[in-house]
């Protein structure tokens, strides 16, 4: 037993690890989308795509000739870049983006250090958020990391890089836009008013523009126009906890997104106000089920077959000791700022549709987390077994 414990132990702590895991976790995803490549994809990529093509073409951005704001701009302005530097070729934008998720474990394990973790616990972590789809991940991860660095060494550089990772997300993901605030105001707590404003600042920038642009295109001060309709979706006779798309939209986004917008609010307020209990029922089972990894996709493909399930069930214990690693770290900036994150998404879901790729942006942390409380469930058994004083070297050892 003991000879196999030093064997993981030198697997993990290996200077090579992190490389090869972070390399297999592209290869992987590269080889996900080379199996997918003749797959139509999903409504909502194929209209990411029309986006990306109309700021290319048109410099504005519009869906079928009409200026929209129903979808964030992030992931177009990504594919408008890609784009306009290699060429309209969707494949080389898929590829670009599976490198850039290159980054996600190595901050995860800069972040897992950061928490104290020992070297292979962090590699563990790594590994852990080496294979995680959402692009959103990458601005996510780092924004939290450089928040926190910001949180313990007072660094205006730190702030700005936090600053635009999380302005950059909010763009990506608009459920993300208030995280910029919410960070600054821990910082204006704990640190300083001046890494707040720096992250304040630079994080709602984006989204600040965007607003001013929506107001001036199509007449409100709104992040998206898709609110309506996903309240409305989670908000009727059909809704169930896991319905999202399942349950039919009756009015067409042709008609207007503002005014469409505002009926499909009205149509959910209404039934809201008929069935108070109801709503507070799907409310709750939908943020308890945001630890969901298998959803219930409208749209059958790879992620909905029978691996794509295995996987799913299979981290559920994952994700919930990565919560549970919220509280054991709870003295800690990371802890904080990745459960205003989770807050977020919980709170998004609950109140309109819930979706596993909404958490999925938070999953490398929370992967980071359950790293971390195995680390410290294995200090503490050490303790037990051998006694206060050598557990105090064990522990000391993994933070070499």
């Amino acid at each position: 037993m003991q000879s196999c414990r030093s064997a993981l132990a030198s697997l993990f702590e290996h200077r090579f690890f992190l490389p090869v895991v972070t390399a297999a976790g592209v290869l992987l995803r590269l080889a996900l989308l080379l199996a997918v490549r003749h797959s139509q994809g999903f409504p909502d990529e194929q209209e990411y795509q029309r986006l990306g093509i109309s700021l290319l073409h048109e410099h504005r951005f519009a869906l079928a000739g009409w200026p929209t704001a129903y979808r964030a701009p992030g992931e177009p302005m990504f594919l408008a870049g890609v784009y306009a530097v290699f060429g309209q070729h969707l494949p080389l934008v898929k590829v670009a983006q599976e490198l850039l998720l290159a980054v996600v474990p190595v901050f995860c394990w800069r972040t897992a250090r950061l928490l104290g973790v020992g070297l292979g616990w962090a590699n563990l972590a790594a590994m852990f958020a080496a294979f995680d789809p959402a692009l959103t991940a990458v601005t996510l991860t780092a924004g939290v990391f450089y928040a926190a660095l910001a949180a313990r060494d007072d660094t205006s550089g730190a702030a700005i890089k936090s600053g635009i990772a999380f302005g950059t997300a909010g763009l990506l993901t608009t459920t993300l836009v208030p995280l910029s605030v919410l960070v600054g105001l821990y910082l204006a707590w704990k640190r300083s008013m001046r890494v707040a404003l720096i992250v304040c600042v630079l994080g709602m920038l984006p989204a600040v523009v965007w607003l001013a642009r929506n107001r001036s295109v199509i007449g409100e001060w709104v992040l998206a126009t898709n609110g309506g309709v996903n309240l409305y979706l989670g908000a009727n006779d059909a809704a169930t906890p896991r319905s999202g798309n399942w349950v039919e939209a009756p009015l067409s986004i042709r008609e207007g997104e503002v005014a469409v917008e505002g009926r499909y609010t009205q149509m959910a307020e209404g039934w809201i106000r008929q069935h108070p209990a109801r709503w507070v029922e799907l409310s709750v089972c939908r943020a308890l089920l945001v630890v969901d990894s298998v959803g219930r996709p409208i749209t059958a493909g790879i992620h909905s077959g029978r691996v794509a399930q295995l996987v799913g069930w299979a981290m559920l214990p994952v994700v919930l000791l990565g919560m549970s690693g919220l509280w054991v770290f709870r003295g800690t900036a990371v802890a904080w700022f990745l459960a205003m994150a989770l807050g977020l998404v919980t709170i998004s879901g609950a109140v309109t549709i819930v979706k596993p790729r909404f958490r999925f942006p938070c999953d490398p942390l929370l992967m980071t987390f359950a790293a971390g409380t195995l680390a410290q469930m294995g200090r503490r058994s050490a303790s037990a077994l051998d006694g206060p004083r050598e557990a105090e070297v064990i522990a000391l050892t993994s933070l070499e």
